[in-house]
């Protein structure tokens, strides 16, 4: 007989039902933005006009497959679970704006992101080669790792075809110049610099945010709810019953609803604007009737109810 969960650590039905007030609405203008957007995405793939617009297309996208996964967790009244997605929403919107920061530079950051994604991806095949040095330290941190020296790792067909065809992509004109300063900075100690450090970028992503505008979002986000990421949020997981005796908050606790939901969304339109401005400008009414239309009503709503 399949098992049924401890009702006082897990209602499922319960956690939908009890705000189901938020969790409808917010799901439904979520959903209703990330429909939106892959219209638009679909539309600026069209009007691509060089490596570095495709590359901002697929960050753009990225950002979608986030908060799609995110509106999954609200639906089921599991706002915690969607942390880690906004935080991917998070950073690659921080990547947008970096790139669309200063448009003398775009094509440059653009093909920056797209040459180190190709490095790491080179890395990875390596580690899947077996005969690559890499591939030999992968496997043999593997098998004295006592949890995953039983799992089958996945065998990657035709790994040294795929890193030709990595290393040619390399090779390309407009990104020699990508490799040269990565090349340069490697020399200089820093042997995998993040693509935004490149041609005197930002160091780290908290420099990252200062820039383009979000520090007081990458401090909430990295310090405070970072710690859910690592396992280390114990004490927002201890509260008090209604008779004041010590107790442990319920798994799906839907309270964050509204919150998470502001962050996707605010997350999401600053995207749209920026890829719109860059590959369909002229659109901007459009958006607006839409959002007008379709998100204002019930967003507003949902914003007022926030505690």
């Amino acid at each position: 007989m399949p098992t049924q969960a401890l009702k006082s650590l897990l209602d499922r039905d319960l956690s939908v039902a009890s705000a189901s007030d938020q969790i409808v609405p917010a799901t439904k203008v979520l959903d209703e933005a990330v429909n939106y957007a892959t219209n638009l995405l679909g539309r600026c793939f069209a009007s691509c006009g060089s490596d570095a617009d495709t590359t901002v297309c697929l960050i753009f996208h990225q950002l979608l497959e986030a908060l799609d996964g995110v509106s999954i967790h609200l639906s089921k009244g599991a706002p915690v679970a969607a942390r880690p997605g906004i935080r991917t929403a998070f950073e690659t919107l921080l990547y947008l704006n970096y790139i669309a920061l200063d448009q003398s530079h775009y094509e440059k950051r653009a093909l920056s992101y797209l040459a180190t994604e190709i490095h790491a991806r080179i890395r990875l095949r390596r580690q899947y080669d077996s005969s690559d040095q890499l591939g030999k330290e992968f496997r043999k941190a593997f098998s004295q790792d006592r949890y995953a020296r039983k799992v089958t790792l996945p065998k990657l067909p035709d790994t040294k075809v795929q890193i030709k065809k990595y290393e040619t992509w390399l090779k390309l004109p407009s990104l020699s110049p990508i490799e040269v300063e990565r090349q340069r900075v490697r020399k200089k100690g820093n042997r995998t610099p993040e693509w935004f450090s490149l041609f005197g970028g930002p160091p780290n992503r908290k420099v990252l945010a200062e820039k383009v505008g979000f520090g007081g979002v990458y401090e909430f986000l990295y310090r405070e709810w970072s710690r859910t990421a690592h396992g280390l949020d114990l004490l927002r997981l201890m509260q008090k019953d209604p008779s004041g005796q010590p107790a442990v908050r319920q798994l799906r606790d839907p309270s964050e609803t509204v919150t998470i939901l502001s962050l996707a969304m605010s997350f999401l339109l600053n995207a749209m604007n920026i890829i719109q401005a860059q590959l369909r400008p002229g659109e901007e009414h459009i958006k607006a009737k839409w959002y007008m239309e379709e998100i204002k009503p019930d967003y507003d709503i949902l914003m007022g109810k926030r505690k």
